[in-house]
């Protein structure tokens, strides 16, 4: 259960990171606040996923979704690690 708080709050950690870091190199139009955009999160990697299905990803989303990669990859490698620790 411990694991799967982790991984969750990693999930959310890591989409924050990767979209702050999205929304700084490519903030949106004028007259859309980027604290709307952000409030949207947990829903932007599976925006890019979907972008790379479609082939229509750019390089600045495309460096956000391998950061949410590296930061979740670390999460889960954290978590079962932890997992494992209690287990013995």
């Amino acid at each position: 259960m411990k694991a799967a708080l982790f991984i969750v709050i990693g999930y959310c950690l890591a989409s924050l990171l990767a979209a702050a870091f999205l929304l700084a190199l490519q903030p949106p139009h004028a007259h859309f606040p980027v604290l709307v955009a952000l409030a949207f999160f947990p829903l932007y990697p599976l925006q890019w996923v979907g972008k790379v299905f479609e082939g229509a990803l750019t390089p600045v989303e495309a460096m956000a979704l391998m950061l949410f990669v590296l930061l979740m990859g670390s999460s889960v490698y954290l978590a079962l690690k932890a997992r494992r620790k209690v287990a013995q």
